[in-house]
Parts: structure tokens; C-alpha cells; sequence
């Protein structure tokens, strides 16, 4: 995913923020300035535009007005808090697809319906019409039921469906969750939504207590906005490929930097395909081109798709096919490029294609089939990744071990230190010399293979000179774990414990590399770890 146009984010780039601040105070608050810092400081995003939406931690802060430069920008969904036009909705068209990034922090849905039409009338042509926003009026994790986000679900809705948008991505609650294609969602004539707060009282008892409420007001509410009346089922549907879909797709993003998750809710809701939360980042890939709009998700500490791709697609000619597997074709030559696993699946898939373009009398809905498959098959191929530092971290591993001496003595290491290290080559060196790893394997090889060796060094034995008072018959040492050892007993020291390599809480860097490869839908939160609470309004 080498060719990113730019990242999208579902908002929250921060986490501070003075709620109960004056108009003044919030505009001359800064400090979440650092956690601005933090989530622009990767080097690609000198030259990589990132399109934010603005969350509810964003949206009370005039300091995210100062970092970001938003085209076509309205005073429509702005805060009234902050002064007139401040925050507020805006759009862009990139190619043939218009993006509608709307400010959902005001509950103003009249204001984002007349600047969706705005958009829309000046990009009247444009194939795809997608929409962000923050609060995940279709998720399926803790806030996700709050009666003020299906308040707002129910506003929006309307608005969406009469303006034929294909797609909308919120964030919000930092789990992953994906819908069936949606129409018509509602709530039924006569029924209202719960109080908020007796709604908080009996969630927060759930939460706390992992037992399920059988409060029958509750669960007559649950059932209510479950909209299983919206999820459409006359679709078009070969593979992943949904073609001309007659409704909406919702996707609710996950945490891509992994500094703040919610849990799942224990009921699933009937709108939801599917939903994923392991408590790892995630960032979401976006193809799009003439026909069809393609999204895979994966997580960032191994690179595996949590979810399988979707593509929607419209109506596909059999030149758009033709002209697909042109494309693929002249991709060949790279083959040793790409890992074998992505590559032998992208060239079935490629022969699949070239034999149903041979064909004669095909329909458009095997034209379609085909160009969808192969369509996902070039987005999924994944680069083979650059091993030379690698390589060279195993020369400098395998000294090591070459030069190192087992034993008690002063500048020897203990035997276990040892069998660590040897591990961890073996280990790396599967990786180096695999025809399947990426650039995310290798990285994360090369993270372990450094921090054993950094273990392995600080096993050396040490003379401890504050104990070397034994009439010369037995020397004390220090095995580097910070324990004395007298050298007449068996060495019982424990060899520390192998680091999680994984990407850390709040480690902004490393996410923000591997968010920068595709177009990435980002629901970015930073610092704290989990707690729930409603919309600003």
C-alpha cells in the first residue's frame, strides 16, 4: 500500500480538553497542543495531506482550527461555542469521489443537510458520495446505543438516504464495526427514545457488574433502535462484491493509534455484518477507482486484515473489465515484488478474470463478479519487505553468540542467555528469508532480534566489588539482572523477561507509518484507556 493520496480520520486527533470552558477560554486553550504535535510529527505527513473530521474532543478547542486547513469551509455545523464559523462542516472532492466531512459535535442536522446539498451541487457528476462524521451512529461498541446518538442516527438518516450516499465512516468508540447495507432506519410511530440518564444508570451497572440488565424498559428500547426493519437483503451479492447496492454502508473505525479502546457491547446489534475488537490498532484501506469502492481493514502489528475486503460496485461494462485485466497483466514482471501468499492469489484470480473475458455472451453480472475480484486481488497485494537491515542485525546477532562464553566468570553469560539469543535468530532469520514476509513482518522481527540482543548484553557477568570480600575462594558477581550470585552455588538467576514488541499505548509514531500507506479511515483517540461518555452537544 506504497501509493496513499492522503489519510482520513474519523476525529479525535486529541484527548484534552476543558468542557466547561468559556468562549474565551476555548479558544486561547492549549493544552492539548502537545498531543497536536504528537499526531503531526511523522515525517510523511510533511507531503501527505490528512483530511480530519472533528470529534467531540477536538470540536470544544479552537487550537484544532490552528492546525489544519480544511477546503471549503462553512460555517454550517460550526460551534457556537468557540464564535461564529468556527469548526465547522466542509467538503473536497478527490477524482471521481466526493467526501462530506460534517461536524456531527452540533446537532444541527438542518445545517449539515444544507451543506451536503452545497456539495453536492457543485460535484453533481461526481461516481461515489461518501460521508464522515465522528459519533458512530451505527456501532456496536459502548456508546453506540446512548439515546443521543440514535437521536442523531435518526436525524441523520433521512438526510444520507435522500442524497444517495454510498458510505458513511464514523469513529468515536474505538472498536471496529461494520454494517449490512442500511435503508430506511427509523424508529417505529409512537415509540420514543429512553431517558439519558436512566439509560447511563443501567449501562454503567452492566459495564461494572458483566451482568445483563433484564430491565424491561431497557430492552424495549435496545430492541427498538436495533433497526432490523433497515437492513436490506434484496442485494446483488457475488463473493464480496455488492453491486448497486440500495442503501448505505456504515464503517466504524477502530483506534489506529491503540493510546484508548471501548469494549463491544455484549448484545449485538441486528444492523451489524461484523465488528472486531482485540484491543490493537487498525486502520482501514479505501480503493476507488471508475466502478467500484473497495475497503479492507487491517491491524497494525502484523498487518492481517481483520475483516474481509467489501467492495461495492457499480454498474461495470466489459470494457471496464478488459481495461482491469490490462492492469493486472502489467503487473507480472513485478511478481517477485509481492509476497507469495498475495501473489498466488492475486494470479488465479487474474486467470479467472482473462478466461471470462474470453467468453462470449457474458453478463454483466459475471463482468461484474469478475472485475470486483480482481479489482480486491490488486489491492491486497502486499510488498515484499526490505531485509538488509535485518541481515545485518543477525551478522552482528550470531558474533555475539560466536564470541560469547558461557559460564560464572566475570565478561561470561549464563547458558540461558544464550538459548535466548539463538531463538531469537532463528526466528529472524525465518522472516529475512521467507518469500512471504512484508515490511510489517520484518520490521517487527527486527524490533525483537534488537531488544534479545539488548537482553543478551545485559546478561554479562560483573564482578559486584561490594561483596568481593570472600578470602578469594569464591567470587561474587552480578549476572546484568541486578542479582548477586555467589560462585560456589547453582546460578538461579531468571532471565528477564521477553518485551510485548508490539506498537505501545500512545505511541503515535509507529501507527502513523503504517496509517500512511493507503487511504486511511482513522478513528484517532490519544491517551487514557477506557471509559464512556455521551456526545457534546
Amino acid at each position: 500500500m506504497p501509493n496513499a493520496s492522503f489519510i482520513l480520520s474519523a476525529g479525535d486527533q486529541i484527548q484534552s480538553r476543558n468542557k466547561k470552558a468559556n468562549q474565551t477560554e476555548a479558544l486561547e486553550y492549549t493544552g492539548n497542543e502537545v498531543e497536536y504535535a504528537g499526531y503531526l510529527s511523522a515525517d510523511a505527513l510533511s507531503s501527505l495531506p490528512v483530511a480530519t473530521s472533528l470529534g467531540n474532543h477536538d470540536a470544544v478547542s479552537g487550537n484544532y482550527s490552528y492546525h489544519f486547513n480544511n477546503p471549503n469551509a462553512s460555517s454550517l455545523g460550526a460551534m457556537s461555542s468557540l464564535g461564529s464559523g468556527i469548526n465547522g462542516d466542509y467538503y473536497y472532492r478527490y477524482g471521481n469521489t466526493l467526501f462530506i466531512m460534517l461536524n456531527t459535535n452540533n446537532t444541527n442536522t438542518a445545517e449539515h443537510e444544507a451543506l451536503m446539498k452545497e456539495a453536492i451541487a457543485v460535484n453533481e457528476d461526481a461516481t461515489w458520495r461518501v460521508v464522515t462524521l465522528h459519533q458512530d451512529i451505527y456501532g456496536s461498541a459502548e456508546h453506540s446505543n446512548e439515546p443521543a446518538i440514535a437521536e442523531l442516527r435518526y436525524k441523520l438518516v433521512p438526510i444520507f438516504e435522500e442524497n444517495n450516499v454510498d458510505i458513511v465512516l464514523t469513529g468515536h468508540d474505538h472498536a471496529y464495526a461494520r454494517t449490512q447495507i442500511l435503508k430506511g432506519g427509523k424508529l417505529s410511530e409512537g415509540l420514543s427514545l429512553m431517558d439519558e440518564d436512566k439509560f447511563d444508570e443501567i449501562a454503567e451497572e452492566e459495564y461494572k457488574s458483566g451482568i445483563l440488565s433484564n430491565d424491561e424498559e431497557y430492552l424495549s428500547y435496545l430492541s427498538t433502535i436495533e433497526d432490523k426493519d433497515a437492513v436490506v437483503n434484496d442485494l446483488s451479492v457475488r463473493g464480496n462484491n455488492i453491486s448497486n447496492p440500495d442503501g448505505i454502508l456504515y464503517i466504524t473505525a477502530g483506534s489506529s493509534t491503540g493510546s484508548k479502546y471501548y469494549n463491544n457491547l455484549a448484545r449485538q446489534q441486528a444492523y451489524i455484518a461484523n465488528r472486531w475488537q482485540e484491543y490493537a490498532p487498525t486502520f482501514s484501506t479505501i480503493n476507488i477507482d471508475d466502478v467500484s469502492l473497495s475497503i479492507s481493514t487491517y491491524r497494525t502489528d502484523t498487518m492481517e486484515k481483520i475483516d474481509e475486503t467489501v467492495t461495492l460496485v457499480k454498474s461495470v461494462k466489459y470494457g471496464n473489465l478488459v481495461e482491469i485485466i490490462e492492469d493486472a497483466e502489467a503487473k507480472v514482471e513485478e511478481k517477485d515484488n509481492y509476497t507469495s501468499s498475495t501473489w498466488e492469489a492475486f494470479e488465479a484470480t487474474l486467470q479467472n478474470a482473462q478466461k471470462i473475458a474470453e467468453e462470449s455472451n457474458i453478463n454483466e453480472e459475471i463482468v461484474t463478479d469478475a472485475y470486483g475480484n480482481l479489482k480486491a486481488a490488486i489491492d491486497q497485494l502486499v510488498l515484499r519487505g526490505d531485509v538488509s537491515e535485518l541481515e545485518n542485525e543477525i551478522i552482528l546477532a550470531e558474533k555475539l553468540v560466536e564470541n560469547a562464553v558461557i559460564g560464572t566468570e566475570e565478561g561470561q553469560y549464563p547458558e540461558e542467555a544464550k538459548e535466548g539469543l539463538l531463538v531469537a535468530i532463528n526466528t529472524a532469520k525465518e522472516a529475512c528469508y521467507s518469500d512471504n514476509s512484508s515490511q510489517a513482518v520484518i520490521d517487527e522481527a527486527l524490533t525483537t532480534l534488537k531488544t534479545e540482543i539488548a537482553t543478551f548484553e545485559s546478561k554479562v557477568i560483573v564482578k559486584n566489588s561490594s561483596t568481593d570480600t570472600n578470602n578469594g575462594n569464591n567470587d561474587n558477581y552480578n549476572n546484568g539482572s541486578g542479582n548477586t550470585n555467589n560462585g560456589s552455588s547453582n546460578n538461579t538467576s531468571t532471565p528477564t523477561k521477553k518485551p510485548n514488541t508490539a506498537v505501545k499505548t500512545g505511541d503515535l509514531s509507529n501507527v502513523l507509518v503504517y496509517s500512511i500507506l493507503s487511504l486511511a479511515v482513522v478513528g484517532l483517540a490519544a491517551l487514557g484507556l477506557k471509559k464512556r461518555k455521551s456526545i457534546v452537544k
